[in-house]
């Protein structure tokens, strides 16, 4: 994700104080059996994620729609209805690339849907993968986005950063009309 090894990751960790701090390495159910291990260091991939996304030097690398929006944003313009494994979506020319939005609160979704993408090759120039969150925020309802360049790590993404990026409001449902 960072494009550094494990030395330039302690660079980063000494140069940048902001810089997430490791977490408990996962539980080793054979150190009871004798088995004497070094502690090995480990970070939250999320926590690191975001931390890229506002990180100047990092920030390409990053969490797509935690990265500071560019001020003249050109309005970006509907794509279409998707059918997707996980339900149907809209998809979002933007600033950013495409932002395909799924219609479905369940577990993962945003995760599902964009391996989807990035194991087909992507030819829709899907970004990231947005799916409802099944609460409500303060600018709409709420999402967990999944980038296509990284699927596997999830993160809060903001209803109305995605309607800023769209140039317009947003319907909440999926309909094919």
């Amino acid at each position: 994700m960072l494009g550094v090894k494990s030395f330039g990751l302690w660079r980063l960790v000494r140069e940048y104080d902001d810089f997430p701090q490791p977490t408990e390495p996962p539980h080793d159910p054979f150190a009871a059996f004798g088995g004497k291990k070094e502690p090995e260091e480990v970070w939250d991939g999320f926590q690191v994620y975001r931390w890229v996304a506002h990180t100047p030097e990092f920030a390409r690398r990053g969490a797509v729609l935690l990265c500071p929006l560019p001020e003249d944003l050109p309005p970006g313009r509907w794509a279409g209805y998707k059918d997707t494994v996980r339900g149907p979506a809209l998809d979002w020319h933007t600033a950013l690339g495409v932002i395909r939005i799924v219609h479905c609160d369940d577990r993962k979704v945003a995760t599902d849907v964009a391996t989807e993408v990035a194991g087909g090759g992507n030819p829709d120039g899907v970004v990231t993968v947005c799916a409802l969150y099944g609460d409500m925020s303060f600018r709409g309802p709420a999402l967990v986005a999944a980038d296509t360049a990284h699927p596997g790590i999830e993160y809060e993404a903001d209803w109305g950063d995605v309607a800023a990026l769209s140039g317009q409001d947003l319907p909440c449902c999926a309909c094919r009309t």
